[in-house]
């Protein structure tokens, strides 16, 4: 956006509390403990479980270093994935890519998705958002929209994936019972002949 729109100081407000989202998340001393004890008794209950939980995932952190960095770095090659696809979009409409116009869309996306998270399937705010993207990018906004209906595309292609999955695995779990009542059956048959015998 800085690099589109120029005016670097209109955006310093929102560097220094992402700069201190960071540094918020990675010190090692719980930081809700601090407003528990300053609550004291008034402390909400909420806030005290919040703070019990808090402190369980940083003491996790300091107990399995190696595993969440492992998690840490699995992220990001995941979010590098991510805005690669938005790479490929732009490649493949012919328009110019640049770092910072990447950033730019993957950020204004990912943050409507994120509001966006109690709409059912987020129907009309992924469309929105990178439309939003593209236009603060100073590119066409109907781009975007070839960039939404991309990822839609996907997503629907994952869940037609995965209810094929779960009908060939029903279907064949059906029919592992059927042998499995059969065999049962002709058990109980031979049982009761041997008893009758």
């Amino acid at each position: 956006m800085i690099a589109a729109h120029g005016a670097a100081y209109h955006w310093i407000q929102i560097i220094l509390a992402l700069a201190f989202a960071v540094f918020a998340i990675t010190r090692r001393s719980p930081i809700l403990a601090g407003v528990v004890r300053a609550f004291g008794r008034r402390a909400p209950s909420w806030l005290a479980r919040a703070e019990k939980f808090e402190a369980s995932i940083r003491t996790y952190r300091l107990q399995q270093p190696a595993l969440v960095s492992r998690m840490f770095w699995i992220g990001v090659a995941c979010q590098l994935l991510i805005a690669s696809e938005v790479v490929v979009v732009l490649w493949s409409l012919h328009l110019p890519i640049h770092f910072f116009a990447v950033m730019a869309i993957e950020g204004v996306t990912r943050s409507l998705k994120l509001a966006s998270g109690w709409v059912p399937a987020r129907a009309g705010f992924d469309e929105g958002g990178a439309i939003s993207a593209f236009a603060v990018v100073g590119l066409s906004p109907m781009l975007g929209l070839g960039l939404a209906l991309t990822r839609r595309v996907r997503d629907l292609l994952w869940a037609l994936m995965g209810i094929l999955w779960l009908a060939w695995n029903t279907r064949r779990l059906s029919h592992r019972h059927a042998i499995t009542r059969g065999h049962s059956s002709n058990f109980l048959n031979e049982v009761s002949k041997c008893k009758q015998s």
